[in-house]
C-alpha cells in the first residue's frame, strides 16, 4: 500500500512541475528550477522502475550541477569572486544574471538531498531517515519564505513558486512513503539517532538563518547610511552650484542686452572652469534657440538648435524658466551632444527681458555637464 501511495505521490508531482511552466514573476529562476526537478523526477521514476543504471545516469550529472550552483552561495568571495560567476554565465546562451537567475540554497539543499536519497536507493544504513528529515527542515523553512513577503533588504530570491514548492513536497511524500515499511520495524533503533541528528540539525539552521539575517540588516543599515551620506552630499554640491549660477545669471540682469560672443566667453569662462564637469554653458533666445555657447569645441552642434523642437529636450523642462520663471530640477534627459544626464534652473531678471533663467545639466562624477542661461519674454499665461 505505501509503494502506491508513494508512486501516486510522484506522478502528481508532475503536473505540479508543469504548473511551474506558467508565466510569473522570475523566469530565468524558475527555469533553472524546472530542469533540475524535471530531471530529478525522470530518476525517481526510472529508479522505481528498477533501472538502477539509468536512473544514476540521470541523476549523478544532476547532482553535480545543483552543487555547483550551492557552490556559487557557499565560496568564499576572495576565492572566486561574483564577478567570475557571472562571467561564467555570460558563456551560456541568453541573458543570465547571476542574483535573479540561481534558485533559492534551501530550494537547492532539498533537491540535492532528494537526489542523493534516490542515488542511495534509500537505504537506512546510508542515512535516508536523516536526509529525508532535513528535507522536511529546508521545505518547511521555504515554505514560510515563499508564502511571506521578502524583506525590503533582500539581496537575493528568498522564495520559489507554489506549484514548485508543492511538487518538492510531493518528492518528499513519495521517498518518505518508500521506505516508511522498513522504518516501522527498526524505528525504536532509529528514532534515538535521529532525534539527536535533527535537533541538532535544526539548531544550525536557526543559526545560520539568524546569522544571515543579521548581516543582511547589518549591510542594508551601512548601505542606507552611506546613500544618505552621499545624498547630502550631492545636495550641497548642487546648492553651491545653484548659488553660483544666480550669481551668474545677475550679470546679465545688469548688462541689458544679448550678450555678444566675446562678452559671453569672457563671463562662461570662469564658470565653466571652476566647475570643470559642466559641458557647456548657452544663451537661449525667447524662442528657445541657442545663439550663444561656451566653449564651441565640442558644442557645435548645439549652436543654432531650437530646444523646442528637439525631441530629447522635455517642453516642460524648458517652460518652467522660460515662462513661468520658477527654479526646478529635471530627471535624467538626453543631451543634444549625446548621453544623458539631469538638469537644473535657477530664475532671475534682466531689464530688457522680464524674465530669463540659468540651467545646467550634469552626468555621473565621470561625466561632462552642460549649463545653458536661457531667457523669455513672460507670455499672457505667466502674467
Amino acid at each position: 500500500m505505501s509503494m502506491v501511495l508513494s508512486r501516486l505521490s510522484l506522478y502528481l508531482a508532475l503536473p505540479a512541475l508543469l504548473l511551474g511552466l506558467w508565466p510569473g514573476g522570475e523566469p530565468d529562476q524558475r527555469w533553472i528550477l524546472l530542469l533540475l526537478l524535471g530531471l530529478l523526477w525522470l530518476g525517481q521514476f526510472v529508479a522505481y522502475r528498477h533501472w538502477i543504471r539509468t536512473s544514476r545516469w540521470l541523476l549523478i550529472p544532476t547532482g553535480i550541477l545543483t552543487l555547483a550552483i550551492i557552490a556559487s552561495f557557499l565560496i568564499a568571495e576572495d576565492w572566486v569572486s561574483v564577478d567570475l560567476w557571472q562571467r561564467w554565465l555570460d558563456l551560456l546562451p541568453g541573458h543570465w544574471e547571476l542574483f535573479h537567475s540561481r534558485p533559492p540554497i534551501l530550494a537547492l539543499c532539498m533537491t540535492f538531498g532528494l537526489i542523493l536519497n534516490v542515488l542511495l536507493l534509500s537505504r537506512l544504513g546510508l542515512g535516508s531517515p536523516i536526509i529525508l528529515l532535513l528535507v522536511a527542515m529546508g521545505g518547511a523553512w521555504l515554505g514560510y519564505r515563499s508564502l511571506t513577503p521578502p524583506p525590503e533588504y533582500a539581496s537575493s530570491l528568498n522564495g520559489i513558486p507554489l506549484p514548485m514548492l508543492a511538487a518538492l513536497g510531493l518528492f518528499w511524500a513519495a521517498q518518505c512513503l518508500a521506505i516508511f515499511p522498513t522504518l516501522r520495524c527498526y524505528w525504536r533503533r532509529i528514532l534515538p539517532p535521529l532525534l539527536v541528528g535533527g535537533s541538532i540539525a535544526l539548531l544550525a539552521m536557526i543559526s545560520w538563518q539568524e546569522q544571515r539575517q543579521t548581516d543582511n540588516l547589518r549591510l542594508h543599515e551601512t548601505t542606507a547610511g552611506e546613500g544618505n551620506d552621499i545624498a547630502t552630499l550631492m545636495a550641497s554640491e548642487t546648492a553651491s552650484h545653484l548659488e553660483a549660477m544666480r550669481r551668474f545669471t545677475s550679470f546679465w540682469n545688469m548688462l541689458g542686452h544679448v550678450p555678444t560672443r566675446s562678452e559671453w566667453e569672457q563671463q562662461a569662462k570662469p564658470y565653466h572652469d571652476d566647475f570643470g564637469y559642466f559641458r557647456n554653458i548657452a544663451f537661449i533666445d525667447p524662442d528657445g534657440t541657442v545663439i550663444r555657447v561656451y566653449p564651441l569645441r565640442g558644442n557645435r552642434s548645439v549652436l543654432g538648435t531650437n530646444l523646442y523642437s528637439a525631441s530629447s529636450q522635455p517642453r516642460e523642462a524648458l517652460d518652467r524658466p522660460l515662462i513661468y520663471g520658477i527654479e526646478g530640477q529635471t530627471g535624467i534627459v538626453d543631451f543634444l551632444q549625446g548621453g544623458a544626464g539631469s538638469s537644473a534652473t535657477c530664475r532671475c531678471a534682466m531689464s530688457s527681458m522680464e524674465r530669463c533663467a540659468v540651467r545646467w545639466e550634469w552626468w555621473s562624477a565621470s561625466t561632462p555637464c552642460s549649463v545653458r542661461c536661457s531667457s523669455r519674454r513672460p507670455t499672457r499665461i505667466a502674467q
